[in-house]
């Protein structure tokens, strides 16, 4: 469920930030306030959840999406600049189970060699990670056949909770669940970055007022500073590796 920001949130900082970046986003949010006087609300969703809230006037300043297309979406329709987008971290995909027998295990394998199982994936339509995962279950021959059941979730956090509570097998999962919440009961096995699109996270200035601008500006300086790049960095993502978009 997306919640969008309140009248009585008016004088904070108002970020949209996919589910898969949520905790981190949290973390940062602590260290920023501790520093600044600035507040920081935060509204969590799939990227193209979002993307939608925004096209329907969601009054946020920022938006920390997990993937380039749904930022240049919005770019293309009106509702940011090319030079106000910068990519913040790159996304790993894991492939988790929740037989604790198999800890020791890959879990690539035990997929492919499973006679019935049920995989949670984020829903491939809205969500990045979802996308991602459907491209690695099609390279194993694996999306179109009747031993994976696919469960659908609404974004890569739910995705993860079917796993964690056993309400699914396997599921397509982000690095950063197993950084925030602690290993899966059972497999857990990095999926190679090669079989999937690259998960660069690209993030997306919205504020258009001067003051709100400057205050998500300030929130992005820090997104670019090392103190930023080291907690992103703890909960398991990689830095961006050449900046998108250009100058403000």
């Amino acid at each position: 469920m997306v919640c969008w920001p309140t009248a009585g949130t008016a004088d904070a900082l108002r970020v949209a930030v996919a589910a898969n970046f949520r905790s981190t986003l949290i973390a940062l949010r602590q260290t920023y306030q501790q520093t600044t006087d600035a507040t920081l609300k935060i509204s969590s969703g799939s990227s193209g959840k979002l993307t939608t809230q925004i096209y329907n006037g969601a009054p946020f300043d920022l938006f920390l999406s997990a993937d380039q297309a749904h930022v240049d979406l919005l770019i293309a329709n009106g509702h940011g600049r090319k030079q106000d987008r910068f990519s913040y971290a790159r996304g790993r995909l894991l492939l988790a189970g929740s037989d604790s027998r198999t800890q020791a295990q890959s879990c690539m394998d035990l997929l492919r060699a499973s006679q019935r199982s049920r995989v949670a994936i984020a829903n491939p339509k809205t969500a990045p990670y979802g996308q991602a995962a459907r491209a690695v279950l099609e390279q194993m021959g694996l999306w179109t056949d009747k031993k994976v059941r696919r469960i659908t979730a609404e974004n890569v956090s739910q995705a993860a909770q079917f796993v964690y509570t056993g309400n699914a097998d396997f599921g397509f999962i982000a690095a950063s669940h197993v950084a925030s919440a602690g290993p899966p009961a059972g497999c857990l096995t990095s999926v190679d970055p090669t079989t999937y699109p690259p998960l660069t996270q690209v993030a997306l200035i919205l504020a258009k007022k001067a003051a709100r601008r400057a205050s998500a500006v300030k929130f992005v300086d820090f997104l670019k500073s090392k103190e930023a790049a080291d907690i992103i960095s703890r909960f398991g993502y990689g830095l961006p590796q050449t900046a998108v978009g250009g100058d403000r």
